[in-house]
């Protein structure tokens, strides 16, 4: 991950955490997927541009997951917390903002984007939040079948979703350019 994404990242959890009561981190990890998707079928450009894996409960950020379930969190410890809370009597962990929201790395329609899943979806359990990422003719869905994975043996893949599955052939032309311009900035920030 490079730093940009690091802070875009960073920050789009602390701004989920604060508007999302109680978000767990499968929801969170759900909620940043369906951001991406939601980004990408209306600008034809990725959101964070990370890759998502198929996995059972997926689709997983994996840098983001490994970091949340690492006691170090390496990389969002200065955004987010994990903490244990009671929720209906019950002890769950629970990602809260340890700073601020900073705006600086999003455009006015990604915020926008954010507030629409939100709205739709804060008040969601993680099981219908799964029930809707794996539904059938999802990105989820269709990597599951196009690779014939059965989580017999283990609740990961390493299955990449593909997010340009989205994109029409203007689309993934943007896609394409927009990422290939990154990739050409980033050679000379190092």
């Amino acid at each position: 991950m490079t730093q940009e994404q690091v802070d875009k990242a960073g920050n789009a959890m602390i701004y989920i955490a604060t508007h999302v009561p109680y978000t767990s981190k499968t929801k969170m990890l759900k909620l940043l997927f369906l951001i991406e998707e939601e980004v990408i079928k209306k600008s034809n450009l990725p959101f964070l541009g990370l890759p998502y894996y198929a996995w059972k409960r997926g689709p997983v950020q994996v840098d983001i997951y490994n970091d949340m379930v690492s006691p170090a969190h390496r990389y969002f410890g200065k955004y987010i917390d994990i903490q244990s809370q009671f929720v209906k009597s019950k002890s769950h962990s629970v990602i809260l903002a340890k700073a601020d929201f900073c705006d600086d790395e999003f455009s006015d329609f990604e915020i926008d984007i954010m507030n629409d899943i939100i709205r739709k979806y804060k008040d969601w359990n993680t099981e219908e939040l799964v029930d809707e990422t794996h539904k059938s003719g999802s990105l989820w869905a269709d990597t599951i079948k196009q690779y014939n994975i059965t989580f017999d043996n283990s609740d990961k893949s390493d299955c990449l979703i593909d997010m340009t599955k989205l994109l029409d052939d203007q689309g993934l032309s943007i896609y394409f350019d927009y990422l290939e311009a990154n990739q050409f900035a980033a050679h000379f920030h190092k």
